[in-house]
């Protein structure tokens, strides 16, 4: 198994629609810490996947490290091959077009 997690509201706590709080200061999301390493201690695979530019990664492992998150082999933009499963918070499950209709129309 190989999950991609995403970082913004996933993750860090993001506050305000939209956000109006800093990133860099924002703490986890209730069980995001413990949940990670249970992966970790699991040997389950898992990466974060996010839309921040490259130019941030280093920010956000930053942010991982400060929160005692579990070693992160990789944060990226990219999906990867043999991803499972995707964690985001603005992703809809998808059945059929015919219920994603449904829900947009």
């Amino acid at each position: 198994m190989k999950i991609g997690c995403d970082f913004d509201s996933v993750l860090v706590k993001r506050r305000g629609i939209p956000t109006t709080s800093d990133v860099w200061s924002d703490p986890p999301m209730d069980r995001a810490v413990d949940s990670l390493w249970l992966f970790f201690n699991n040997k389950i695979d898992f990466y974060i996947l996010t839309n921040r530019y490259e130019g941030e990664w280093l920010q956000i492992k930053a942010w991982l490290e400060k929160w005692n998150f579990p070693p992160v082999k990789l944060i990226t933009n990219v999906k990867q091959p043999g991803t499972t499963i995707y964690l985001d918070d603005r992703a809809y499950r998808f059945t059929s077009w015919n219920d994603f209709r449904k829900l947009i129309i």
